[in-house]
């Protein structure tokens, strides 16, 4: 994965919907975001990428392994230089 930033910054993000194929053909025409099934990848998910860098992928709710009732939501991950920077207060 490339990841944009720095550290303590936001790098991934997964859309969990019900209507993949639906979600990326509105973000690709409102935000110009890329998607595409990532043939390299074992779970062939479907990546999203900006200007050829990865930000995330989608998931589909409608996969057995999510409970029937799960929202729609967004995932997302932050690049740490480790577990505890996150609970250390800022100046």
């Amino acid at each position: 994965m490339t990841a944009l930033g720095s550290l303590n910054e936001f790098c991934w993000m997964d859309l969990k919907v019900r209507d993949p194929s639906g979600t990326a053909a509105f973000l690709s025409e409102a935000l110009g975001w890329c998607f595409a099934v990532d043939e390299e990848d074992w779970r062939q998910a479907t990546k999203i990428t900006i200007g050829g860098y990865q930000i995330g992928s989608v998931s589909d709710l409608a996969n057995p392994i999510y409970p029937p009732d799960m929202p729609v939501h967004v995932a997302s991950a932050w690049l740490l230089t480790t577990s505890t920077a996150a609970l250390k207060p800022r100046p």
